[in-house]
């Protein structure tokens, strides 16, 4: 019979150290229990790889069993489990172990020092946003540094680098920063740290300018160190006014841009990985090029779910949900599955598609409320079975989509089945009541969350959004006094919290305080912030223009130019809207000249207000050469110009504009229809009144605003006839509205009880409405 032949300690060390770099769990723990049948575990070799194989599968269990059972350990030993558990999301014991060690080690090496640094990092990395776990991390870097310098190895490059990107994370750029300038000859590696550092504290054009020095300096960029300058590069578009182009929604970035494709110049020379291109994915988004993104994302030869979910973001921040959306269902279809982040993007997505319809109610509708709804529901159907649900970010995404979409019930189900509630799901929660029109409720829980100390900036925000809801059964002068008696309350928890200086809460106070009609109280919160922003200093102005005072407004506006403060385009939007409420035709026309030095009138917004402004001041001339300018017109340019033309009387010209708005592509809203019923009104055309009731009432009905086509036939002047109720009723066949197919098939009934065609109509909605059930 032949014998095995017994493994030896070269054998053994070589094995474990291929499962620990393949991450082969299940081999490495046969190769373990050869290990103890031939009687080499405890080998102080064999057992320190052991234990370095098992931290490198993740098992930290079977890593610090070994360890425990070693009959002796060394420096190795205990190095290994440190960094085990530092790199293992445990960094806490890593660091418990290595203040064990200074206790029985005469002296440290490199790597001990690495490990202890790596822990340090990481702990700081977790706890970003808690201040003092910061402070705290940022001592023991401090002690370890100590150590390094104590055991000679301050300077070794190595242990520097590390130190540098330490001292990063725990947000001391100083002592990065003497660290860095204390090398002899700073490598990759330290470039890379300090670059971002500066990144990651918000000194977006000091990394740059680093990151030049280190080329300069003829030290070649990595990987890593072309992320952080591509960051960078976002972080720079993130504070950068812009210009909008392509549209309403898309504000290019131009100067960020142009920084951002000299840098993606630099990487493609190099070769780009996965994470340089995901970078340069979201930079070119955030720049506002959706063309140079996908450009990039294209040309990805294997896309992971990271380029994936950095895409769709991408889109859902430039105002692109429905495209955010179609590329979810996309890449699901090419094979690559959705994390936690990818499904709470999606949700972010229809969330933010159901706002975008509650805003933008003139252009037609490509899906309602409840199709966003069971598009939402299906998203999370998904993120429970991909196993996701105890995801604390997905939940608060959820409670945010439900609560958009009108569904404030299941956004209350998915609160109340959370097992851990932090500040973020509970300030979701509070702003989708005060967003739903339950602002009691919403103060209710904000009292709650008061209680149990999980508020920020943000909550003070969403209730104070929670006390402007209308309250039932109080006349307007009442309403407003309870509602400028909660805001005073929450104004002054915020206060005695420390928040009233946050740039949010303050804009808030100052938006709500004029919507109360206290201009006096959102002066006095305006003149005690330390500074302005162009958040804050377009509040303030609207709340002037709001509560009547277009003549502060405009004084303001113009401090503002004298305190060096460079008006952006929603400032500028605010005081024409100033010069449009007093007939300031002189002041507008000033206006409309700095727009043009400023390059802002390619914005459609303030094109917009320019145009009304025009048109209220009955200069129609000047007011057809912005409509003539904007390059992107939405329903808003088409009703100003419409309202303009209606005050004069000239309705030829109205009903032409009209017609051209729809062949355009756009729906009329409500404004735009009674600007053209003025234009009648204003011409006399009584006996053609009728008609124009049913061209407006045919307009409804083709963009789906069903009730209101039926409030419009209620309240004319004239009886309605079979005519404007067929209308109504085909339109209901159109949308497959039962319930107002109903209304409109019951009044031509009583109209003419033998109407075969309104029975036609009524039964093939009924029809297409089963069917569609049935499909569903």
């Amino acid at each position: 019979m032949q014998m095995l032949q017994q493994p030896s300690v070269s054998s053994l060390l070589l094995a474990l150290k291929e499962c620990g770099s393949a991450r082969d769990l299940l081999r490495g723990r046969i190769v373990h229990g050869d290990a103890i049948q031939s009687g080499l575990a405890a080998d102080i070799f064999v057992a320190t790889t052991l234990v370095s194989m098992y931290s490198k599968c993740g098992s930290m269990a079977d890593a610090r069993k070994v360890f425990d059972a070693m009959p002796s350990r060394n420096l190795v030993s205990w190095t290994a489990l440190m960094l085990g558990y530092a790199q293992n999301g445990e960094p806490e014991l890593a660091l418990g172990l290595f203040q064990q060690l200074q206790h029985c080690a005469t002296s440290l090496d490199r790597s001990t020092l690495l490990a202890a640094l790596t822990a340090c990092r990481n702990l700081a990395a977790k706890g970003q946003e808690c201040e003092s776990l910061r402070r705290s991390c940022l001592e023991k870097g401090a002690d370890i540094h100590c150590l390094a310098a104590k055991n000679g190895l301050e300077e070794d490059i190595f242990v520097a680098s590390s130190l540098v990107d330490m001292y990063v994370k725990c947000g001391s750029l100083v002592d990065a920063l003497r660290v860095f300038r204390g090398i002899p000859r700073n490598n990759v590696v330290s470039w890379t740290a300090m670059v971002f550092g500066y990144v990651q504290n918000g000194e977006f054009a000091t990394g740059l300018a680093l990151f030049a020095r280190m080329q300069l300096e003829g030290c070649d960029p990595g990987d890593q160190t072309f992320v952080a300058a591509i960051k960078a590069c976002s972080g720079l578009a993130a504070k950068e006014e812009g210009r909008k182009r392509y549209g309403c929604k898309v504000v290019v970035k131009e100067k960020s841009l142009e920084k951002g494709r000299v840098i993606h110049s630099q990487a493609a020379n190099c070769g780009c990985d996965q994470f340089v291109t995901s970078s340069l994915v979201e930079m070119y988004l955030k720049c506002g090029s959706v063309v140079d993104a996908r450009r990039v994302f294209d040309g990805i030869p294997r896309k992971n779910v990271v380029s994936w979910t950095t895409l769709i973001l991408g889109y859902v921040q430039v105002g692109r949900p429905m495209v955010a959306l179609e590329l979810f269902a996309l890449m699901q279809q090419e094979g690559c599955s959705p994390d936690a982040k990818t499904f709470v993007v999606a949700l972010q997505a229809c969330a933010s598609l159901a706002a975008m319809e509650d805003e933008d109610e003139g252009k037609t509708k490509k899906s309602s409320k409840s199709l966003l709804l069971r598009k939402g529901t299906s998203i999370h159907f998904q993120a429970v079975q991909a196993g996701f649900s105890s995801d604390v970010f997905l939940g608060s995404s959820l409670i945010n989509m439900y609560a958009k979409c009108g569904s404030i019930l299941r956004a209350q189900e998915v609160f109340d089945l959370m097992k851990f509630h932090d500040v973020v799901s509970w300030t979701t929660l509070i702003l989708g009541y005060a967003q739903n029109g339950e602002g009691e409720h919403a103060l209710l829980l904000f009292q709650i969350a008061l209680d149990k100390n999980l508020v920020n900036s943000q909550s003070f925000v969403a209730a104070l959004k929670a006390c402007t809801s209308p309250l039932e059964g109080l006349e307007d002068a009442d309403g407003k006094l309870l509602k400028l008696e909660r805001g005073m309350a929450v104004h002054s928890e915020a206060a005695r919290r420390g928040y009233e200086p946050d740039i949010f809460v303050a804009s808030t106070l100052v938006d709500f305080y004029a919507m109360c009609g206290s201009l006096e109280d959102a002066s006095r919160v305006f003149n005690r912030m330390e500074k302005h922003n162009s958040v804050t200093w377009k509040a303030m102005l609207q709340a002037c223009v709001h509560n009547g005072e277009a003549e502060t407004a405009l004084h303001l506006f113009a401090c503002m130019n004298l305190e060096g403060f460079v008006p952006d385009s929603g400032a500028f939007s605010v005081a024409l809207k100033a010069c449009s409420s007093t007939g300031a035709l002189e002041v507008g026309r000033s206006l409309h000249r700095e727009l043009r030095i400023s390059g802002l009138m390619d914005d459609t917004m303030v094109a917009n207000c320019l145009l009304d402004f025009y048109g209220k001041c009955g200069s129609m001339v000047e007011a057809q050469e912005v409509f003539n300018s904007i390059s992107s017109r939405d329903v808003i340019s088409w009703t100003s110009l419409i309202a303009g033309y209606s005050q004069r009387g000239e309705i030829d010209r109205v009903f032409c504009l009209l017609r051209d708005m729809r062949d355009d592509g756009l729906d009329p809203n409500k404004v735009t229809l009674l600007a053209v019923l003025s234009a009648c009104s204003h011409a006399g055309l009584v006996d053609r009144e009728l008609e124009h009731y049913h061209c407006v009432i045919d307009m409804l009905g083709r963009a789906n605003q069903l009730e209101e086509a039926v409030a419009m036939v209620k309240s004319m002047p004239h009886k309605a006839n079979v005519v404007t109720w067929t209308i109504v009723l085909t339109a209901c066949r159109k949308w497959k509205n039962v319930e107002v197919g109903r209304i409109a098939f019951e009044s031509l009934l009583r109209l003419d009880s033998r109407h075969t065609a309104a029975h036609d109509l009524m039964a093939n909605i009924l029809e297409n409405t089963q069917d569609n059930a049935a499909g569903f």
